[in-house]
């Protein structure tokens, strides 16, 4: 398989639950160790190898813009990608799709997540992979509600009433190529979720999304009782 290049980080939420912390800042960009949420994510991604970032912004895009003036991040180029109107996850992905290769395909990843995995080990399973998607996920969380059988993603937050081994958190991170990424372009709404679309690529093709399980230190900095913990 072709090797990851672009990765898309979703930068454009609003950040309601933590205001007013969010108030006229995204939460991604707030510091985290003396940096952005953001800047350690980009790190992690170039670190990886990633050729192209690409983040979509909406909420307070000025402050993006303000920290990260250059269009270059350690090696790799950085884009930023406004959204006048709010596209959901997959709406927001497909938005982008111009500026991916359906082939290699791309790393889409929550902005708003702190994870001290190693992102280039889910890149070479990936593209060792032949699914044309696999979510890296956690055994423990309070929100597991990724149904995994054999290995492979059978079900998300119980939609299709799939049998399933076990229950895994999201991390929010997964990797996808051309068929996933068809069926995203394809969809007929500007507003949608990512997990729709993996919705629909599991009822056409049962068995397509591969489960990865990585268990290190994750936060989602969700909420400011959350954020408190790693700031």
């Amino acid at each position: 398989m072709s090797k990851l290049k672009t990765a898309f980080v979703l930068g454009a939420g609003l950040g309601t639950r933590l205001r007013p912390l969010t108030l006229d800042t995204p939460k991604p960009m707030l510091p985290v160790g003396g940096k952005p949420l953001i800047e350690h994510i980009f790190g992690n991604l170039a670190a990886a190898g990633f050729e192209q970032i690409i983040v979509n912004t909406h909420h307070a895009a000025q402050k993006y813009a303000q920290y990260f003036s250059s269009p270059k991040f350690k090696g790799a180029s950085l884009r930023f990608v406004h959204e006048e109107e709010l596209l959901d996850t997959g709406g927001g992905l497909k938005n982008i799709l111009d500026f991916i290769d359906f082939e290699s395909g791309a790393l889409v990843y929550n902005g708003d997540i702190f994870w001290e995995g190693d992102i280039k080990k889910f890149a070479d399973f990936f593209e060792k992979c032949p699914c044309p998607a696999a979510l890296a996920l956690r055994e423990e969380g309070a929100n597991k509600n990724v149904s995994v059988r054999q290995n492979r993603v059978c079900d998300m937050r119980f939609a299709l009433g799939a049998e399933f081994e076990k229950t895994m958190q999201f991390t929010g991170i997964f990797a996808c190529r051309k068929e996933f990424l068809e069926i995203v372009k394809k969809r007929p709404e500007k507003n949608f979720s990512t997990v729709e679309a993996l919705l629909e690529l599991i009822k056409k093709s049962p068995g397509s999304v591969a489960a990865y399980t990585d268990n290190s230190p994750w936060t989602d900095i969700g909420t400011i009782a959350e954020y408190e913990k790693i700031k």
